[in-house]
């Protein structure tokens, strides 16, 4: 016997799915039915006329009934025991979290959520957990406060779905969650978007903590961490936002556009004046229109991104291109320096000591060193790249030899070395794991996941991707004194060109007073002045420093390994290795394994100072 179709509902052919597993998603007055997978859970709202907001804070989970207000209650009760009675029957137990908006009075007072965890007198064990983890939540300066309210389960002015009684029978438990509605001035008033994102950010965890101990105790579902509950599949809109912006990032190109094309004639023009004449630097001409590039940008409907955890990183990583837009067309003005520290932050007095202390107390290594040409270089990086081929047989990558571009750089994967580069022997093995053990690595382990910005790389990467870098060169035993007294001058470089220091006083003090080489001392002060003044070169130091912190607080490596990625984005990475849209890291850098790294590594995870990495 069919069982009906409230709100347009094939309640047979619903329950037919849920017993297969497949994905519900169905439009129902006002709203939609949208299940990913079965779970003992179901976040439910009825929505008011004209609410377009309230609705945003379901996205993203995995399990929502929105319906309309008005729609008839006889209706969305039937729907709702057919998916709790189906459910329950499986897994021994269902919850229904209810949720909506306080009144605009109420929600003038701050962050004040009430739980209503129906009439009984004594609070369910899931209800407390909801009152500890909304009591982290906050917006700004405002903080939560959370009471524990116990009345019948509905907004204000509507029924209880379904009653007591019946909710013990089908072994479910109805839990209400009325938020303040921080996020717009009044039913007729503007919305807030950006208190709506982070309230929504801040929501999901708190409910997917409640979800998880719950199911934890009163069910068969095998869980073992609260983020597995998140959403497994990305919506084709995310993906093709996300392509578009690492697209976006290849093109531009950033780090080549702001690296002068000159940089050997200028060195011999330096050196012919005695180092004391200014160089003057020539860059690329720009193959696009600035304005055009922000256009396009802010086209991309990233606010209608579903997943609050992916909207963050598309949004932060539009920004950051926005800004290296700008950089790129104040290219040689007074503007490009202040503008480079909101990608690459200026020198602080913790770094710039750390700096002054290894200058100081790590001495200069002993000279003498084999030079190995350019050409033998890039064979022997071949050779690495060559190794990881079965690993990653969809890597195709190069390495090319060069004339316009100073020194060794990694762009999409590929190895660029300028051909008159000469390299130490001693530096060879440890620069081709920074290089192809590290960068290339990294790339090629993003290139397999659904996100492109993986390999592209997320907001802020750099600075994790030359902390973790460095590593490596400590990792295999390669992170000599002149190494770590070099990623030192250039702190103190960044410091002194962002304090108005000029070419020749920079120079001066890399050549004469910290005793690099002209050829050395040339370069870290080209890299520092280039594009009008750039505080990038900070990052090596500062990466490292970070990197050494977040191992020896007892975080595993592997986060770090899934693709370019910052520190500050590693519980993101986690939550979506969790739910299974990210994938583990394919492929493994051989500095993990080389003589002496296990115990190297031990060391860091130990807790160790930068300074501590080499013998002085």
């Amino acid at each position: 016997m069919s069982r009906g179709e409230p709100l347009g509902i094939d309640l047979d052919e619903l329950v037919a799915s849920f017993e297969k597993g497949v994905p519900v998603h169905r439009t129902v007055p006002g709203g939609h039915l949208d299940i990913e997978r079965p779970l003992p859970v179901l976040l439910l709202h009825r929505s008011r006329p004209g609410d377009t907001a309230t609705p945003q804070l379901l996205l993203g989970h995995s399990a929502t009934l929105t319906v309309a207000e008005d729609a008839p209650q006889a209706e969305v009760a039937e729907l709702l025991r057919t998916i709790v009675r189906s459910h329950a029957d499986h897994f021994g137990a269902f919850l229904v979290v209810e949720v909506w908006p306080c009144s605009v009075a109420d929600a003038d007072d701050g962050l004040g959520f009430r739980i209503v965890a129906g009439a009984e007198e004594e609070d369910a064990q899931p209800a407390q957990v909801m009152r500890a983890a909304l009591d982290d939540v906050s917006i700004g300066r405002a903080r939560a406060r959370v009471v524990i309210d116990h009345a019948p389960v509905a907004p204000p002015d509507r029924d209880q779905l379904l009653p007591d009684d019946e909710l013990r029978d089908l072994g479910c438990l109805l839990l209400g969650l009325e938020i303040p509605a921080v996020y717009r001035a009044g039913d007729e008033g503007p919305l807030y978007p950006q208190s709506l994102r982070v309230l929504r950010r801040r929501l999901a965890r708190a409910l997917q903590e409640t979800f998880f101990e719950f199911i934890r105790l009163n069910t068969n579902f095998e869980l073992q961490d609260h983020r597995e509950l998140g959403r497994r599949k990305l919506v084709a809109a995310s993906m093709e936002i996300d392509r578009t912006l690492a697209t976006f990032g290849a093109g531009l190109d950033f780090l080549l556009h702001i690296t002068p094309v000159n940089t050997a004639r200028a060195f011999e023009e330096f050196t012919a004046s005695g180092y004391r004449e200014e160089p003057s630097f020539h860059y690329r001409l720009l193959p696009f229109d600035p304005d055009l590039l922000k256009r396009e940008l802010y086209q991309l409907p990233i606010e209608e991104v579903p997943d609050p955890t992916l909207q963050s990183l598309l949004r932060e990583k539009r920004v950051e291109l926005d800004r290296m837009v700008t950089l790129l067309e104040d290219r040689d003005t007074l503007r490009f320096r202040p503008g480079c520290t909101q990608i690459y932050p200026a020198v602080d007095d913790v770094l710039l000591a750390d700096a002054d202390t290894i200058l100081t107390k790590v001495s200069p290594g002993q000279a003498g060193d084999a030079w190995v040409t350019p050409q033998e270089f890039a064979r022997r990086a071949e050779r690495e790249i060559a190794t990881y081929a079965e690993a990653a047989p969809d890597m195709h990558l190069t390495v090319n030899l060069r004339d316009d571009m100073p020194g060794i750089m990694v762009s999409l994967g590929q190895l660029h070395l300028n051909a008159s580069t000469k390299i130490a022997e001693s530096r060879v093995e440890p620069l081709i794991h920074h290089e192809v053990g590290t960068h290339i690595v990294t790339y090629a382990n993003g290139l397999v996941q659904p996100l492109k910005l993986m390999s592209a790389g997320l907001p802020g990467y750099e600075q994790t991707q030359e902390g973790l870098a460095m590593l490596a060169e400590y990792a295999c035993g390669g992170l000599g004194p002149d190494r770590l007294r070099l990623i030192a001058a250039r702190v103190i470089a960044v410091d002194m060109m962002s304090r108005g220091a000029t070419f020749v006083d920079i120079f001066d003090r890399m050549h004469v007073e910290l005793e690099l080489r002209p050829e050395a001392a040339w370069s870290v002060t080209m890299r520092v002045t280039r594009g009008g003044g750039s505080t990038k070169d900070a990052i090596y130091l500062r990466g490292l420093t970070a990197v050494l912190d977040h191992l020896g607080s007892g975080h595993p490596i592997e986060p770090l390994l899934t693709g370019k990625i910052a520190l500050a984005q590693v519980p993101l990475i986690e939550e979506l290795l969790w739910r299974q849209i990210l994938e583990r890291p394919r492929v493994q850098p051989r500095w993990l394994e080389m003589d002496g790294a296990a115990e190297r590594l031990q060391r860091v995870r130990d807790g160790i100072a930068v300074i501590d990495l080499v013998d002085h």
